[in-house]
């Protein structure tokens, strides 16, 4: 169970990551590298999945493979990420 003190601390680094890929985008399009852009989609999802996975009570910083901890994934999640990396990478992958 998450604090409520660590829940306010993980919804700051969520706004936070917002910000940083609001920041990364910008400066993608500058770019001209369409491929390139469509890196923030990847990371604007694993944004969504992380706040999605805080509402069900899971510390999204210590989900990693490193740990136990696992995000919260629903089908639309894997298949927007695999549409993105399709995009990114062609259908190598």
């Amino acid at each position: 169970m998450i604090s409520a003190e660590r829940r306010d601390e993980l919804e700051t680094i969520i706004v936070q990551m917002e910000a940083v890929t609001s920041i990364f985008y910008r400066g993608a399009i500058d770019t001209n590298n369409h491929a390139f852009i469509e890196f923030t989609g990847l990371i604007s999802e694993y944004i969504a999945i992380c706040r999605n996975s805080l509402e069900q009570g899971i510390d999204f910083t210590k989900a990693n493979i490193h740990s136990d901890e696992k995000l919260i994934f629903h089908e639309y999640n894997r298949q927007y990420l695999k549409e993105k990396i399709n995009c990114i990478y062609g259908k190598n992958l």
